[in-house]
């Protein structure tokens, strides 16, 4: 595959609405645009849409200008390198997730994240 724009329609539902914004992360870390239903799932998202023409025309002024989907890449890459894996202290944070039960002390910097809110 070799996609130019990921587009993630969803039914508004609970469960979709539990759902988490990882299609629009996964865009943003192969740099390519992204446009997601207008709903909570994909709230950080730019684009969006609630009906068929909305999408269609969303496609159309992004795939129809060259600097604005270059822009759009280079601005789904700066939230992708915001986003955890990307930082080497992020990758330790998973490590901590995976390894120590919740609660544990031994997850010092997830816990220290709490401790931030």
């Amino acid at each position: 595959m070799n996609p130019s724009l990921l587009i993630a329609p969803l039914v508004d539902s609970t469960f979709n609405k539990a759902k988490s914004d990882l299609k629009y992360i996964e865009a943003c870390c192969y740099g390519i645009p992204f446009i997601g239903q207008d709903m909570c799932t994909y709230q950080d998202a730019p684009y969006k849409f609630n009906t068929g023409d909305e999408l269609i025309d969303q496609i159309k002024r992004i795939m129809g200008n060259w600097s604005l989907y270059q822009k759009i890449s280079k601005a789904g890459r700066d939230v992708a390198e915001s986003r955890w894996l990307e930082l080497d202290q992020n990758a330790d944070k998973y490590y901590e997730l995976y390894a120590y039960p919740y609660k544990d002390p031994r997850r010092k910097l997830i816990n220290s994240l709490a401790e931030n809110q």
